[in-house]
């Protein structure tokens, strides 16, 4: 794996600069491109696995959130969604982000058994994501996750922005998305 990888590769080249393992500089150069070349190629993979879990996660929550409503169950720990796939925006609010990025999964609000609410999915920080409920609709960048709210940063402001959990839980019943980059 990754973690495996980087320690064998960081252990070999420690040992050879201390002189402990005869490796020509031409070769500690061949094994640092090459672990340079295994981290290109497992970033984007290992995005991709948490997304599909988050989406895979997204999707075993929708079908059981369909489930207790055709049963007339309620579930107290979540709140109903803001969004449905119905409203989902346009592609045309992303403005410039649109050649990259397409609308991804909604943010929902969960509330607990112990009075608490989160989001789901989590914000993560650098993640794009589409706000409708700002004054206009637009893309923003998470700079930071905090216990209250997030940091964000505004292109079109060229600012960034602190937003409150009070004023995060409006943003999310007007409607904030995640962006995904484009497949095809």
């Amino acid at each position: 794996t990754a973690g495996r990888w980087n320690a064998t590769i960081t252990g070999l080249v420690s040992s050879a600069r201390q002189g402990n393992q005869r490796l020509s500089l031409q070769k500690l150069n061949e094994v640092k491109a090459a672990q340079v070349k295994m981290q290109q190629l497992i970033g984007p993979a290992s995005k991709s696995i948490r997304d599909l879990v988050l989406a895979l996660e997204q999707s075993i929550s929708d079908e059981g959130r369909d489930e207790r409503t055709n049963s007339g169950a309620t579930n107290r720990s979540e709140a109903p969604p803001a969004t449905t796939p119905q409203n989902r925006p346009d592609d045309q609010l992303l403005g410039s982000f649109a050649v990259k990025y397409q609308v991804g999964s909604p943010f929902r609000l969960r509330k607990h058994s112990n009075g608490r609410t989160s989001l789901h999915p989590r914000p993560e920080v650098n993640q794009f994501v589409l706000m409708e409920g700002l004054e206009t609709p637009r893309v923003v960048r998470i700079r930071e996750v905090q216990a209250k709210g997030i940091r964000v940063f505004d292109p079109q402001q060229a600012a960034e922005r602190e937003i409150t959990g009070s004023e995060l839980i409006r943003l999310v019943k007007h409607g904030m998305w995640t962006l995904q980059l484009r497949t095809s």
